[in-house]
């Protein structure tokens, strides 16, 4: 039921469990995109640059206030899940 799940990861070696699954619920997702830099031509995320955790606030200031931006993320979320990350496809 969450509007906005974040991903407050700076940088990740791999893939983090925690985003896949975020996405995987239809959950509009916030990362840095040191960590979710693998869908940065996705439109399945919400990027931020840096470190900087004020960029992390404006992300979800931004995606709380943008209905149609949040659906969009949910959706695309959802397609990247079943069409690279499914059981099957695993």
């Amino acid at each position: 039921i969450a509007h906005v799940a974040v991903v407050p990861r700076v940088n990740s070696m791999g893939i983090p469990t925690k985003l896949l699954n975020y996405l995987a619920a239809r959950c509009a997702v916030v990362s840095f995109k040191g960590a979710a830099d693998f869908l940065k031509n996705s439109n399945a995320v919400h990027l931020v640059e840096g470190d900087d955790f004020y960029n992390l606030a404006e992300g979800i200031i931004y995606l709380l206030n943008n209905h149609q931006r949040v659906n969009e993320l949910r959706k695309n979320g959802r397609n990247i899940i079943e069409r690279y990350y499914s059981w099957d496809v695993i």
